[in-house]
């Protein structure tokens, strides 16, 4: 067998293969009782905060610390946009983060874009290279100022 993530262990103790990302997404980001997502991480996974000030597009920053961004929680509302992030080595001066050319758009991500209170799912791997992040209403060139402060959770994996 090839990737242990792709493994499971049946109750008779004998291995068979799964489709990790549906372990890992669940693991990341559970639901509630209710159907809402839950904010309890998974192990190896943290929970961090970020917010959105009411009428701003942009968040406060987000420290990876090492940790790659696996997942955010949307908060109960959302004033209608999209969701890029900008990036950064120092803290101090940020950039646009681009997927081939392009800003990196939560609306590629699930063929829409967010909504409230959304479990979003972020590839391993796709904030590497950058200690902080910060979530973007809108794209750089088109903010969407938020209607009132808006929370985050977000989770982060080793």
């Amino acid at each position: 067998m090839s990737d242990p993530d792709d493994m499971d262990v049946n109750r008779q103790g004998s291995v068979t293969r799964t489709k990790a990302i549906q372990y890992k997404y669940v693991a990341l980001v559970g639901v509630g009782t209710d159907g809402t997502p839950s904010t309890v991480p998974a192990p190896g996974v943290i929970s961090d905060s970020a917010t959105i000030a009411n009428g701003a597009s942009l968040s406060d920053a987000i420290d990876l610390d090492g940790r790659q961004l696996v997942s955010i929680l949307m908060p109960a509302a959302w004033t209608s946009a999209d969701m890029t992030f900008m990036v950064s080595l120092d803290g101090v001066t940020y950039y646009s983060k681009l997927n081939g050319g392009a800003e990196y758009k939560v609306s590629d991500l699930l063929s829409s874009n967010p909504t409230a209170s959304q479990a979003i799912d972020i590839p391993y791997g796709d904030f590497v290279g950058f200690r902080y992040v910060k979530l973007q209403s809108g794209t750089a060139g088109t903010p969407v100022n938020q209607g009132a402060a808006r929370a985050f959770t977000v989770g982060l994996a080793a």
